[in-house]
């Protein structure tokens, strides 16, 4: 842990690893073959429900995703985290619930939000305290996502002036961990959920444990970066037991509380050691170039894939049943074309506001 509490630690940067976004790519996929392959039966009601394995297996995958996020925070200052933080996500997920709550709206979404509740989808947190209803579900994991980088935005403001002799981050986020693994066992007696009890549960109590997952992967980080500096060997041991312990809380949740299929243990630990050994870089294939693109595209494809890719299987599935294939390969195509080209005009912006503030930089001073 001597690592990354030497002082400007917090805002290391993890040079983009090829392998692991090579692994976010085979994550999106698993979610979309869940929800095209299960939850639209579910929706649409031709099943009422899935065999509990199969939702446990899929928190596995998005639990992944948690982890890496929480892996690769870093913290340079606070207009850097924000700017960076308002670009790569608010700005893609404003646009993504736009997208899909207009064609949703007007293509008549079954049992779906007016725009008093979609103008509510972008704040944000009313989602997270279970005040609106989402535009497309799947956009929970960004909504936790966008509150856990809140909470360690303020964790890095309250740690900033002491930057320069420690970094009291890992303490503080050590901190909010084991309070997220406690407050589970918290009992509220009230009759009508108060405002505070909804504030608390969206900071520490999440979705499908995702901040069990975000804290293990700060933590890794933690025990990784203790390891790659070669601290003194009691730090290192520390950063494990850091680590362990927020495995354990992790475990505990889900199989001494929620009782989740032991199968979707064999999956996470799985996950987790592909993860290892891509971050380790023994994993070549993922480094190939059609898994760097849906890699590169991920965030967009998992976005923008759920409402829409449902309405297009159901127009085929609601004439007859034996068109579902057809369904399902459109809505494919759909979630994986739109992604890919979202995300191309994305970098294509980038460019061009990159391009055009080093030309405004360039320019001579026009006043004298």
């Amino acid at each position: 842990m001597e690592a990354f509490l030497a002082p400007e630690s917090e805002a290391r940067h993890l040079a983009k690893n090829k392998e692991i976004n090579g692994f976010r790519a085979l994550l999106c996929a698993l979610v979309v073959a869940y929800h095209y392959g299960g939850i639209y039966f579910v929706r649409f009601g031709a099943i009422s429900k899935l065999p509990s394995l199969y939702p446990n297996l899929i928190i596995m995958v998005v639990g992944m995703f948690f982890l890496v996020s929480g892996f690769f925070l870093s913290f340079k200052s606070p207009w850097d985290f924000l700017k960076s933080k308002l670009i790569r996500i608010y700005l893609p997920f404003a646009f993504a619930i736009s997208f899909v709550f207009l064609i949703c709206y007007y293509a008549g979404y079954p049992k779906y939000i007016f725009f008093s509740e979609w103008g509510l989808n972008f704040l944000v947190y009313p989602l997270a305290m279970g005040q609106a209803n989402y535009a497309a579900g799947n956009l929970w994991f960004i909504v936790y996502l966008w509150v856990f980088f809140s909470l360690y935005f303020l964790i890095n403001l309250i740690a900033y002036p002491f930057r320069q002799k420690i970094n009291l981050v890992p303490i503080l986020m050590g901190i909010c961990g084991v309070f997220a693994f406690a407050y589970r066992y918290i009992v509220w007696n009230e009759t009508t959920v108060s405002f505070a009890h909804r504030f608390l549960d969206m900071l520490f109590l999440g979705h499908y444990h995702s901040y069990s997952f975000l804290y293990l992967g700060y933590a890794l980080r933690i025990l990784y970066e203790s390891i790659s500096q070669k601290a003194k060997w009691p730090y290192i041991l520390g950063a494990a037991i850091f680590s362990a312990a927020f495995l354990s809380f992790l475990m505990v949740n889900l199989y001494g509380d929620d009782h989740y299929h032991y199968g979707s243990a064999i999956l996470f630990y799985g996950l987790l050691i592909l993860f290892v050994l891509a971050l380790y870089h023994k994993l070549h294939f993922f480094a190939w170039g059609g898994f760097q693109l849906l890699g590169n595209a991920s965030l967009w494809i998992y976005m923008i894939h759920e409402n829409v890719g449902y309405l297009i299987i159901n127009s085929f599935y609601s004439i007859d049943s034996s068109l579902y294939p057809a369904g399902l390969y459109l809505a494919i195509v759909y979630a994986y074309l739109v992604g890919l080209l979202l995300y191309v005009s994305e970098q294509f912006l980038h460019q061009r506001v990159s391009a055009l503030k080093i030309k405004t930089a360039k320019a001579p001073n026009s006043l004298p």
